[in-house]
């Protein structure tokens, strides 16, 4: 049974496609949430640069942490995301490389870091009106 300081998310295998429950712990040792890999973040890098980079205080990368980033500009297939110079890790889009037209400048995403990828489990998008219609 997982403590407050623990989630239970349902987690899929790129492999087999079965889908679990796995505990991570949402604490961890650092004194803050972002020393243990969580957080909100922004990311002003350019459309045509696929080597995304963001800013979070006190980020530390960490295994299943979770961040959020509003991104200023769209991001194209196969981009990178680079937290706090951490390193470039690959954004992954159901279980594969972001595909073009995924993520689009003004959404904040959110990922969780595997260990090896930064994972997309969540957009928030802003609607826009194009012709007198909302466009999401």
């Amino acid at each position: 049974m997982p403590n407050l300081s623990q989630m239970v998310l349902p987690v899929k295998d790129a492999t087999t496609g079965e889908i679990t429950l796995q505990t991570f712990n949402i604490i961890g040792g650092g004194s803050s949430p972002e020393s243990s890999g969580f957080g909100y973040g922004t990311c002003s890098t350019a459309y045509i640069n696929t080597a995304k980079e963001a800013t979070l205080s006190n980020f530390v990368l960490t295994k299943n942490g979770i961040i959020s980033i509003t991104f200023d500009n769209s991001v194209p297939a196969n981009s990178t995301l680079n937290v706090n110079s951490t390193g470039a890790k690959a954004i992954h889009h159901k279980c594969a490389a972001l595909a073009s037209n995924v993520i689009f400048g003004g959404d904040t995403v959110t990922f969780i870091y595997d260990g090896t990828y930064f994972n997309l489990i969540a957009i928030d998008r802003v609607p826009s009106v194009s012709n007198n219609k909302v466009v999401i």
